[in-house]
């Protein structure tokens, strides 16, 4: 009987390895001091049969992008778990606490827990490897400031004076008045060593109440573009309501470059779509009954 029970606890002393991926929630979020919290991902690889309890202090822990130095976090007040019966694959969201601030930077994830953790099934005893992971494809977060701005289009037709220029604004967080974009705060520098900067001026206004998320704006240009890689930069001491912005990207013009006259937006395009499909189906249904009738 004893041999029996001996076997029978080997048998169960067996290792099955539950892998723990964190991840980021968002790829991009916005500058924070110290307490400000760290929004994150926790996915199992197999199904939880018991309840897991975990801590970001000592498990989790970041790098600033392309440095080696490593940097420790806090825990909320009431510890992450993912609760029994949770199914593999399934998503938890949880938060870590900075301790320090991070501004303007990008930091990588980095995880460095192993344990065995102990399961008891009636008279038997196993241990599950609870192995804790990063995606290595997915473990960048990016510190931006409330406001991002970017051309909307890498690629464009030659400008003249006072022709129109579309950049994306991403808003870190909503807001509630609207907001004028001074001339100069934005300039296109051509990417060569002629020093060669022209303003954007009588930009379009953000919108009162404008939620978070992406928005699109229309700028003019104060000269003529043309013939080359322009650099999105934020003029010399420029702000957005009081707020420096991360500004970048480049746009190549050309003579044959596409026309940006009339360029809406995903969201306005997919809704102009919509509606035009809903427009088509009225029209042959109205058809088909004055066929019937």
């Amino acid at each position: 009987m004893i041999k029996l029970l001996l076997l029978l606890l080997t048998i169960n002393y067996i290792a099955s390895e539950q892998i723990l991926t964190i991840y980021p929630q968002e790829k991009r979020v916005i500058n924070s001091d110290a307490g400000g919290k760290i929004p994150l991902i926790v996915k199992p690889s197999e199904d939880v049969n018991e309840e897991i309890e975990f801590t970001c202090n000592s498990n989790i822990c970041y790098t600033f992008w392309g440095s080696t130095s490593e940097y420790d976090v806090y825990d909320e007040e009431i510890l992450p778990k993912i609760p029994a019966g949770t199914k593999a694959g399934t998503e938890i969201k949880f938060n870590c606490i900075l301790i320090e601030p991070v501004y303007n930077d990008a930091i990588a994830l980095l995880i460095s827990e192993n344990f065995l953790k102990e399961v008891v099934e009636g008279n038997f005893i196993y241990f599950e490897n609870m192995k804790w992971k990063t995606d290595e494809n997915n473990k960048k977060i990016e510190f931006v400031p409330k406001f991002v701005v970017n051309p909307s289009y890498s690629t464009s037709k030659n400008l003249e004076k006072n022709g129109i220029i579309y950049l994306d604004i991403t808003l870190m967080e909503g807001i509630t008045n609207e907001i004028s974009i001074a001339d100069g705060t934005f300039t296109l520098n051509k990417d060569e060593e002629n020093g060669i900067s022209i303003n954007l001026i009588s930009c379009s206004k953000i919108q009162k109440n404008a939620k978070k998320g992406n928005i699109r704006i229309t700028c003019s240009v104060e000269e003529e573009v043309k013939n080359g890689k322009f650099l999105l930069k934020l003029g010399q001491g420029k702000k957005i309501d009081n707020i420096e912005p991360k500004v970048s990207g480049y746009v190549t013009f050309s003579a044959d470059g596409p026309t940006r006259d009339g360029l809406i937006d995903e969201g306005m395009s997919t809704q102009a779509e919509n509606s035009t499909n809903y427009s088509e189906i009225l029209k042959i249904s109205l058809i088909i009954l004055l066929l019937l009738f």
